[in-house]
């Protein structure tokens, strides 16, 4: 916590508000622990039986498909759905008709008049039926309504184990109920299982019968399939196999004679093109690869040979070289006549290539079709039979969980068990006198102390010097200790500054003094005005003991009443003064003062005089203001007694001719707000505040906002010293 946190919260403070409103505090606290002592004595004991049951893990599989209806018992929305239903009206229904709770003294002591026969005999709408109908319905409503009030159901923590508690006056009604509560919810258990399982058992077996007809359907499917397309056995992965086989077998083929073919129709193609251009046989491969134009063409080599040899010797002419050039002639067109064979045979070859891809691809479309065929009804024929076979799974399923729901159905069992019976108990549940008593005293002690800050917090009067710095904004002058009048004095009310100057009071007012004379760092003020918010604050006193204290330091000290509605002043002094304030202001008989001096050396006062009709008019008037003026020049000190601020204007009207006005606040009744508005009236006249006083301050009540400030040793008129506060014969500011 850091060091501003633990100055916002003042321990010290807190303590002194809790020591200011220990009445409070003890007033409630005791009325708090007399009223739970008389209830607790008052109340009629209750006993209170526990019964202890185990709820184990269930999942019911009964139709059951684990994955989809399973029920995990193990969580913690399973016991929390548990413990309502012990908590159901169902459960308490059952046990009210099982005990007959109905006409039990427990819940329906004897009354001496039935409410509820008055309101049905007002009741002229309904029949006699309809009337006990009703009485019947309220009288189960309030049953039910007490058994849910005094039904306690706690689970153990960390286990299965739940204790079901109930509170009756009656101790064995009590055990009874108890154990009741725990075989009714048991019995409620089992019956909702079994209801359950005989539901299933129902549904179950209109299933067996669709899912038997259902597989009678497919079988009938089934069997006409293999009928109209003449299936003897199962389609087995071998067929499929082979059909693929020589599917890739005649592909392979048709691939390779397209090879053949090409190349046949490019030699046949290139051979029958070179020919029509004219190209040379020998440049012709096909044809120069043929035997019979390579013998040809050896021949031809020999002739021309033979030829060349027979132009050296002989003529052109000459009969050898004539035979042997039509020979060469001869060989030529012999040569052309093969070529065009070869370009025929090739042609031959292509044809027959080609019509050997016409062939394959011809089978190769008749065996797509046939494997897409045997695919298409294999497809079909496996579909059909595993309709079947899910039809039977179905069938064979159903069978099976009606076996086991009518097994779980014949042995009706449940998760639930009673580890410990209630017994009659023998000691008293409640009232538990002492722990209420103590409770009480906690309770008492907590609501009085947030009575006492909550008292605290409404009063909005200031108590406190901080309160004069935090809420009024101006300076904290001094505290005046409450001091009472003594009724067996006759005469003028006497001034404490002078009667008893040793007391804890005239000290207080001595003090004031000195923070008025250092209020300004300049020069102390020498007019000074007090005034309160309101009457009955102490101002008059303030003033009457204040300018006692200037008088005693030896200063000439002029005392004024300016409350000409009701002065108060001329009790301290003498009796009503004919002449005062008044006269000199209506300037009667030419008179620029009226003072009488006093029993104190140095004090003059200056009474009010008689009451005008317009006080006013007058303190607001020239001559008012030079009266001031007059009498700054013959006196050190002049205090001036005002009315209350917010009475009347008069205060506001003098403030501007002082050098500082003093409030006055009467200490625990003083609002802050008439405080404040008072203030603000004095600042909008340019009047100087030179700051408040709390006046009247009770130290028999209030001391602890004011021990700590001061600790003075004063002795009495018999030379006696005492500490603290003043004598209980002091008098209490009145005005």
């Amino acid at each position: 916590m850091s060091t501003e946190v633990f100055n916002d919260f003042n321990i010290l403070e807190h303590f002194l508000v809790l020591r200011k409103r220990r009445r409070l505090i003890a007033i409630t606290t005791l009325f708090v622990v007399v009223v739970v002592t008389f209830l607790s004595f008052a109340m009629t004991p209750v006993y209170k039986a526990v019964t202890r049951i185990v709820i184990e893990k269930d999942n019911p599989n009964v139709v059951s498909f684990e994955e989809i209806m399973s029920v995990e018992g193990s969580s913690s929305d399973y016991y929390q759905t548990q413990y309502e239903i012990i908590r159901s009206r169902s459960v308490a229904r059952q046990v009210a008709r099982q005990l007959d709770l109905y006409h039990s003294e427990e819940f329906f002591p004897d009354k001496l008049v039935d409410f509820s026969k008055i309101r049905d005999f007002f009741n002229f709408s309904m029949t006699e039926a309809e009337k006990t109908a009703a009485r019947l319905a309220r009288v189960e409503e309030d049953l039910l309504e007490a058994m849910e009030d005094n039904l306690d159901v706690s689970p153990i923590r960390n286990s299965r184990i739940v204790d079901i508690g109930f509170v009756a006056k009656d101790p064995k009604a009590a055990a009874d109920i108890a154990n009741a509560f725990a075989r009714a919810y048991i019995d409620h258990n089992l019956g909702v299982q079994l209801e359950a399982v005989n539901d299933a058992v129902n549904w179950l077996n209109q299933r067996i019968q669709e899912e038997r007809d259902k597989v009678d359907e497919a079988q009938k499917r089934f069997q006409a399939f293999r009928e109209k397309h003449d299936i003897i056995t199962d389609f087995t992965e071998d067929e499929e196999n082979v059909t693929a086989q020589k599917l890739a077998e005649i592909n392979t083929q048709v691939i390779e004679v397209q090879g053949l073919r090409v190349e046949a129709q490019t030699r046949y193609e290139q051979t029958r093109l070179a020919l029509e251009k004219g190209t040379p046989i020998e440049a012709i491969p096909e044809v120069l690869n043929n035997d019979f134009i390579q013998s040809i063409k050896e021949s031809e080599v020999e002739l021309v040979k033979t030829l060349s040899e027979l132009s050296q010797k002989k003529g052109p002419n000459h009969p050898q070289i004539k035979a042997i050039k039509a020979e060469l002639s001869n060989l030529r067109s012999r040569m052309r006549l093969e070529a065009q064979q070869v370009v025929a045979s090739l042609k031959s070859e292509y044809d027959a290539a080609l019509a050997r891809e016409r062939s394959l691809i011809e089978a190769l479309d008749k065996q797509k079709m046939a494997a897409l065929g045997l695919n298409k009804l294999s497809t079909e024929y496996n579909a059909l039979k595993r309709e079947v076979k899910t039809a039977e799974e179905m069938h064979d399923l159903l069978i099976k969980r009606f076996k086991e729901a009518s097994l779980e159905e014949s042995m009706n069992t449940g998760n639930i068990r009673i580890v410990d019976k209630a017994e009659v108990p023998q000691e008293i549940h409640r009232p538990k006198k002492l722990l209420n008593m103590a409770l009480g005293l906690i309770f008492g002690l907590s609501l009085g102390v947030g009575l006492a800050f909550f008292a605290e917090y409404l009063d909005d009067t200031l108590k406190t010097p901080d309160d004069v710095k935090d809420v009024l904004k101006i300076p904290f002058l001094g505290h005046i200790p409450a001091f009472e009048i003594d009724p067996l004095l006759d005469g003028p009310e006497p001034l404490i500054t002078i009667t008893e100057p040793r007391s804890v009071c005239s000290e207080a007012y001595r003090g004031l003094r000195t923070s008025i004379l250092f209020s300004k760092a300049e020069v102390a003020p020498k007019v000074i005005q007090v005034s309160s918010s309101s009457p009955g604050e102490g101002k008059s006193t303030t003033s009457a003991n204040l300018a006692a204290t200037f008088a005693q330091t030896g200063a000439r000290t002029l005392l004024i009443d300016c409350d000409m509605r009701k002065p108060r002043l001329h009790r301290f002094f003498q009796q009503q003064a004919p002449q005062g304030l008044t006269n000199i202001l209506t300037n009667i008989q030419g008179q620029k003062t009226v003072s009488f001096a006093t029993e104190q050396e140095n004090l003059f006062f200056c009474p009010a005089g008689p009451i005008p009709p317009n006080p006013t008019e007058l303190l607001s008037s020239p001559r008012m203001a030079q009266f001031i003026e007059y009498v700054r020049q013959r006196y050190d000190r002049i205090i001036i007694d005002t009315p209350p601020v917010t009475a009347v204007a008069d205060a506001v009207i003098l403030a501007a001719q002082a050098d500082g006005v003093i409030l006055v606040c009467h200490a625990f009744e003083t609002r802050r707000g008439p405080a404040r508005n008072a203030i603000e009236k004095i600042r909008e006249s340019g009047a100087n505040i030179l700051g408040a006083v709390l006046n009247n301050v009770d130290q028999t009540q209030g001391d602890y906002y004011y021990n700590h400030y001061y600790y003075y040793y004063y002795g009495d008129s018999s030379g006696d010293t005492e500490r603290g506060g003043p004598k209980k014969t002091h008098y209490i500011t009145r005005i």
